[in-house]
């Protein structure tokens, strides 16, 4: 189950904030040990180098020169330990503090001295380190002559070089671990007391962080289904957020032109829909008022027939239109020879366009062809011209010329006696939008044609525009996808 972000945000932050903690503590506890441990050997090294200073070579015999008695080396408690081996490993002196205990002899050197750690019988804990050294050598006595002196001399430091002296020198570290052992707590008490601090200031600070969020949501739940009119206007949001409300109010936006178009539509439906109703109703009240004759008979049920074509033709289109919008029409591919097409398509509208003397132009070759669905295309077809023979001019001029470039096919419908201004220009593909906006001639044009145009095109993968030519001329372009011939 996801977490909340106010939860996410608060075990990320303290989360990090811990090993951060605990790489702090492990950095200063580990360079503080190394730092006392350091200065605690420098002081085992300056002890032992002191004793080795009392231990000298004379009259072929090891002298000792040290005063065991020291109070270092004398008292029990955080004392101090030494042992001196001879060449053959016989113990030379050790300290009193060692009681009944023995050190451990090891080498070392004074350059390069070795350490070990030891628990003694009484389970005490020292630090010790280990050195093998020759005696200092007693300058001989006067001699009868130089030669003399110097063959002693020389006979005195071969004998000291064959006596090696090994010394142990240990101290009590529990007052050292002691101080570790601090350090240890007090790294831990204050990385608690951080860690708690911590939790306190990023629950305030994802609290404040969060409450532009927590105004969005209020503003949001705010807005009703019946008010989609209404917007966000929460005040200055942080940057990343800001984004957010911009888009969501783009969307109440698209959603407020939507549900607009969908009662409007609606709407329209009932008002197309109801005037042919109305007219089919009234003749046939009026029809029978009265015996009449046959003709007049005929003549009445002629007038319905042609009422109900054209509310056919709407429910028509309008079943069209849900198909497409469900995506429930499947298409079929052909070649298809569309200068042929546009010929048999303006057949049923040239007895009118000859009533009002409209010159017809198909410009396309014999050779143009697409490949697409011939019903399909045949159908916008349709529409495009009745749109056209019913709002050119009188006497005006309909072409329709193509062309094609980048594997599209364009296909350009033309048309005179154009009175639209450019907002109208944009609605032309709207659901029951006519340029007659006084509707007087409902019934007849129920303004579907150019939006089940639109949607065809985009369906089969092209696209519909319209624009205003020479400020009177009417042109619809319908762009295909054209994969050759």
């Amino acid at each position: 189950m996801m977490r909340s972000l106010r939860s996410r945000l608060l075990v990320g932050m303290i989360g990090g904030m811990l090993v951060l903690l605990l790489v702090f503590d492990m950095i200063i506890y580990t360079a503080i040990r190394r730092g006392l441990y350091d200065q605690f050997d420098k002081s085992l090294i300056a002890t032992a180098q002191m004793l080795v200073a009392t231990i000298e070579y004379e009259d072929s015999e090891i002298e000792l020169e040290f005063d065991a008695r020291i109070t270092e080396f004398q008292r029990t408690h955080r004392s101090a330990y030494f042992q001196f081996w001879g060449q053959e490993g016989d113990v030379l002196l050790r300290s009193p503090s060692l009681g009944t205990d023995d050190l451990t002899g090891w080498e070392g050197t004074l350059d390069g001295p070795t350490f070990k750690e030891i628990r003694l019988s009484t389970n005490r804990l020292i630090r010790a380190v280990g050195i093998q050294f020759n005696p200092r050598i007693e300058p001989a006595g006067e001699g009868n002559n130089k030669q003399e002196e110097h063959e002693e001399d020389a006979h005195i430091q071969g004998a000291a070089e064959q006596q090696t002296i090994t010394l142990v020198m240990a101290r009590d570290i529990s007052e050292l671990r002691s101080q570790l052992l601090f350090l240890s707590w007090l790294l831990l008490i204050a990385s608690l007391v951080v860690v708690i601090l911590s939790c306190l200031v990023a629950s305030l600070v994802v609290a404040r962080g969060l409450y532009p969020l927590n105004l969005l949501a209020t503003n949001i739940a705010a807005i009703k289904e019946d008010k989609l009119t209404d917007r966000i206007n929460v005040g200055s949001l942080p940057k990343e957020i800001a984004p957010i409300k911009q888009r969501l109010n783009e969307l109440l936006g698209r959603l407020e032109s939507s549900f607009s178009r969908e009662r409007r539509f609606t709407a329209d439906v009932a008002h197309e829909l109801r005037t042919p109703l109305a007219g089919v109703r009234t003749t046939l009240e009026v029809t029978l008022t009265r015996d009449r004759e046959g003709d007049e008979y005929r003549g009445a049920l002629g007038d319905c027939l042609e009422i109900t074509k054209n509310m056919q033709a709407i429910v028509d289109n309008l079943l069209a239109l849900a198909r497409l919008d469900a995506q429930l029409i499947t298409f079929r591919h052909e070649r298809i020879q569309l200068g042929a097409l546009v010929d048999s398509c303006w057949h049923c509208f040239a007895e009118r366009a000859g009533e009002r003397n409209i010159v017809f132009e198909n410009q396309l070759s014999a050779e143009l062809s697409c490949e697409s669905d011939p019903e399909i295309l045949a159908m916008v077809f349709s529409n495009v011209l009745a749109n056209a023979v019913e709002y050119t001019d009188e006497k005006g001029q309909i072409c329709v010329t193509a062309r094609t470039a980048d594997k599209t096919l364009e296909i350009m419908f033309t048309n005179t006696g154009c009175s639209l201004t450019d907002e109208q220009v944009g609605q032309v593909f709207d659901r029951f939008w006519r340029g007659d906006s006084s509707r007087t001639e409902v019934g007849i044009h129920c303004g579907l044609g150019l939006s089940l145009v639109r949607m065809v095109i985009e369906a089969l993968g092209g696209s519909a525009l319209v624009e205003i030519q020479d400020d009177s001329i009417f042109a619809l372009r319908l762009i295909l996808p054209n994969s050759g011939e």
